[in-house]
């Protein structure tokens, strides 16, 4: 986040020449069991609200409200892993099923919709990252 933002600062018509940016950044809608701010939006604020405010022509954010529904448990992922390029990552999801019921894929859904836009249904809008001094730090609205 921290370099996208960096790089718009300090070449602010970089923004104009991108036919498109995909971010999974932010939340947009209330959530129970979901953290205030998401976890990209939280870890630097301000590099969210430089990203929010460049003026991309095309700019889709994926956020926590909806990849938080696409969640999987240790069966569904060995059931669905097993192709030798999903191999290692299965392999690697056993330490995280060791300490966790469920494994959500946050950035798989982000990277599918650069590929797939009918995977997920969008609303226009404008997002603004409030900044306070607690967990909530880098909430969108």
């Amino acid at each position: 986040m921290g370099n996208v933002a960096r790089l718009f600062i300090e070449h602010p018509k970089t923004a104009r020449l991108l036919k498109s940016l995909h971010m999974m950044l932010g939340r947009f809608s209330d959530g129970a069991g979901m953290p205030v701010s998401e976890w990209n939006a939280h870890c630097d604020p301000a590099a969210a609200s430089v990203i929010y405010a460049t003026d991309a022509q095309h700019h889709t954010s994926i956020g926590l409200d909806v990849t938080h529904q696409v969640v999987m448990d240790s069966a569904q992922v060995k059931e669905h892993f097993q192709h030798p390029l999903l191999k290692p990552v299965y392999e690697m999801s056993e330490v995280w099923f060791s300490a966790r019921y469920e494994l959500k894929l946050h950035d798989p859904l982000a990277a599918v919709t650069f590929f797939d836009e009918s995977i997920c249904e969008y609303e226009r809008g404008t997002a603004t990252v409030m900044r306070t001094d607690d967990r909530s730090d880098g909430e969108t609205i």
